[in-house]
């Protein structure tokens, strides 16, 4: 069983992109249902996995990155839409300090 705080709620879970302008695919400034912003409240050590690593995932490693934190990404945790752009962006974003987690 889930311990509480670890259920899904409106102040642990951030949304982003809830507006149509601007295009929104870094989550590093998503809010929650409390007004926190997500950079506002992580630690300096964080672990990244989501959709689409091309995408999504690169922003917001990118600005976690230019944020001062230690980033590894889980890669068994991420999904993509083109497998060769995605293994040149966990090439990228390696080169660019994040760890992979295989």
């Amino acid at each position: 069983a889930l311990e509480k705080g670890q259920q899904p709620d409106r102040g642990n879970r951030f949304l982003k992109g809830q507006a149509d302008e601007p295009e929104e695919y870094s989550a590093f400034r998503a809010v929650n249902g409390e007004g926190k912003r997500l950079c506002d409240v992580l630690p300096k050590t964080v672990t990244v996995g989501g959709i689409a690593s091309e995408y999504c995932v690169r922003e917001t490693v990118m600005d976690l990155l230019a944020s001062g934190r230690s980033v590894s990404i889980l890669t068994k945790g991420l999904g993509w839409v083109q497998e060769e752009k995605h293994q040149a962006v966990m090439k990228e974003l390696q080169k660019q300090g994040a760890a992979l987690i295989l």
